[in-house]
């Protein structure tokens, strides 16, 4: 319901419509200092008041966001981190959890903490979308969408190449 339908039926307070009960969320843990090993799985914890839907576990590299680590149900009130082992070595690392419902209730971790003994970081380029490329068919003796070429091809052979 928008506000002015609530408003026109007598306000929230009026019998049957439901009063929307905001949540609370506070990071316990990791809340700054800690030293983590590359590899080890460590647990995130919080409390909730009004828990409602799921919450949105952030991994923050000094103030840049790097990847959501889960989405679990606000209620659980912890999530097993597994580090990865190739995370790379850094002491600012933070978390942030925040409601997916209320996207404005948050928390972060109060201080960074520190991820140690990671093997050779990942290549920046991970996880992003290779090149595209064109797919050439050969159909009745020609390329689509190409020519025929016999540069490179050995003797009898013919080569194609995609334009």
């Amino acid at each position: 319901m928008t506000a002015a339908e609530v408003a026109a039926l007598g306000g929230p307070a009026a019998g049957g419509i439901p009063v929307t009960v905001i949540p609370t969320l506070r990071l316990w843990s990791p809340n700054g200092g800690e030293r983590f090993p590359a590899g080890s799985t460590q647990t995130i914890t919080w409390t909730a008041t009004n828990p409602t839907g799921s919450v949105e576990l952030d991994l923050y590299q000094g103030t840049n966001f790097y990847r959501v680590l889960a989405r679990p149900p606000m209620q659980q009130s912890s999530y097993a981190w597994t580090i990865y082992a190739r995370l790379g070595d850094s002491e600012d690392y933070r978390i942030q959890i925040r409601s997916v419902t209320f996207p404005t209730v948050n928390d972060f971790s109060d201080s960074p903490f520190a991820i140690q003994g990671s093997g050779s970081t990942p290549n920046p380029l991970f996880g992003q979308p290779a090149p595209t490329q064109r797919r050439v068919r050969i159909d009745a003796g020609e390329l689509a969408n190409g020519r025929r070429s016999s540069h490179g091809a050995g003797p009898g052979r013919r080569a194609w190449v995609a334009q």
